[in-house]
């Protein structure tokens, strides 16, 4: 019979069920996981809050040393090297350099020009234009790289366990924001800024960050099925392995994503529910024209549904706003290229947009609002983080296809499908939004990152008899 094996370790034993609850590393990942969907979905406009989680993830690693050095000294080689890249890139432009230096570096006249003004022409400087951002920034990678820690080593069971904190953690958020609806978001919100009396925020404070939160709770399901051991008798897989629950809970998600009335959240649950589909049917005891039947059945009734809803119902408002597609976008990604020209290649320093952005925004673009973000993390990361920015999207995105493939070769690209999928997500979203900016996006996307990472390093290994 097949079977999946993997190399142990000695510190893996600290994962067992055996020892302490709190030394454990999955209850610690869960821990840190849960702490940052309840206090790290503001942004960087709630630093406190997002604190909390960075100071919990600083004393996690400390308590995982050993596990630390486990990370760097067995985990994947281009895996671990771009995590110390990710990390360095904020470092380094927090170093102060000598004014021949900085002076030099493109669009630091106006620097420049204020220090001569108060007589400090020879002040060292950093390459960041706003270190103190920076330097935050760098703080929320610390929940990203404890996250990456702990789950190192994790087996199936571990992933299942973490994964269905998540799915209950999300339910939980699901009750909360229906609460926070049915007040008209006048009580239970954690942040109250540009709040919409019929938008679902749950515990975020960007409508587009909780609809797509819910959207990952989606494929986190996908995650759990495909994990759920076959034929268990085991008590707590028994109800997370029926297909009938996962669809119960999925729909729940789904109706929360729509009360978001994040138009491009609903856009991606939908491609979501294509990929599930897709990869649940095989196991679908039908033939193939009962399949295709099923599923044009399953689009007339989404479709019919819609139809129903319709009239008054929030249900409405939210299908309604996709007839609203105008917006600023397009006007602040066009001063963001001249933003990144500006500062090209260096960039201005990580977080720094919105110290920054006002010097190239064309008079014609001016609006009410300050644009405080580019509204498309590729563009931004172009403009804070320069050509070594880009080259980390680049790598990050290498490294996911890499993985992609190497699943693929052992035998376990059903179960990466789950990672792959919130992945491209996130980064679809990222396009036309910032949802890595937030603390509980970031851990959740960095569980994926390394669940599909833990995918690819498992292979296949035949016995005698196997086929």
């Amino acid at each position: 019979m097949a079977r999946l094996v993997r190399s142990r370790h000695p510190l893996e034993d600290g994962g067992s069920a055996k020892g302490s609850l709190w030394l454990r590393p999955d209850f610690q990942a869960q821990f840190l996981l849960v702490l940052a969907l309840l206090l790290g979905g503001g942004g960087a406009a709630y630093g406190v809050y997002n604190l909390v989680v960075q100071l919990a993830s600083l004393l996690i690693l400390a308590l995982n040393s050993g596990r630390v050095l486990y990370f760097f000294r067995r985990g994947p080689g281009i895996y671990v090297a771009l995590v110390i890249l990710t990390l360095a890139l904020p470092v380094m432009q927090l170093l102060p350099f000598p004014p021949a230096v900085w002076a030099s570096l493109p669009g630091r006249d106006l620097l420049a020009e204020s220090l001569s003004l108060i007589d400090s022409p020879e002040a060292w400087y950093p390459i960041s234009l706003s270190p103190s951002r920076t330097f935050v920034a760098l703080m929320s990678l610390l929940p990203v790289f404890a996250i990456m820690v702990l789950v190192s080593n994790f087996d199936d069971r571990q992933w299942r366990a973490t994964f269905r904190v998540f799915v209950v953690a999300a339910i939980a958020l699901v009750v909360l924001g229906s609460l926070q609806l049915l007040l008209e978001n006048r009580c239970f919100l954690l942040y109250r800024e540009r709040v919409h009396p019929d938008f679902l925020y749950a515990t975020f404070a960007n409508h587009n960050t909780s609809g797509l939160f819910f959207v990952l709770a989606v494929v986190s399901l996908q995650a759990l099925a495909c994990l759920a051991p076959h034929n268990s008798k085991t008590r707590g897989d028994r109800p997370w392995s029926s297909r009938w629950v996962a669809i119960a809970i999925g729909a729940v998600f789904a109706v929360a994503v729509i009360l978001t009335q994040s138009r491009s959240s609903m856009a991606l649950l939908a491609v979501v529910f294509a990929v599930s589909a897709i990869l649940l049917m095989p196991d679908v005891k039908m033939v193939r024209w009962q399949k295709v039947v099923a599923l044009l059945m399953s689009v007339a009734f989404a479709i019919g549904a819609m139809l129903v809803v319709g009239g008054g119902t929030r249900f409405a408002a939210s299908l309604g706003r996709f007839d609203k597609i105008e917006d600023v976008r397009p006007a602040i990604w066009e001063d963001t290229l001249a933003s990144i020209e500006r500062f090209w290649p260096v960039g201005s320093g990580i977080s720094s947009f919105a110290e920054v952005f006002e010097v190239d925004e064309s008079l014609e673009n001016v609006w009410p609002y300050r644009a405080g973000r580019a509204h498309n993390d590729y563009l931004e990361i172009a403009q804070e983080g320069g050509l070594p920015g880009l080259m980390l999207i680049l790598g990050w995105i290498g490294w996911s296809a890499w993985a992609s493939y190497k699943s693929w070769s052992n035998g376990r690209l059903r179960l990466a499908s789950a990672a792959i999928t919130a992945l491209v997500m996130i980064g679809l979203q990222s396009v036309i939004d910032y949802p890595l900016r937030n603390q509980a996006i970031l851990c959740v996307g960095t569980l994926f990152l390394a669940f599909l990472t833990y995918s690819s390093q498992l292979k296949i290994h035949r016995g005698r008899g196997d086929l």
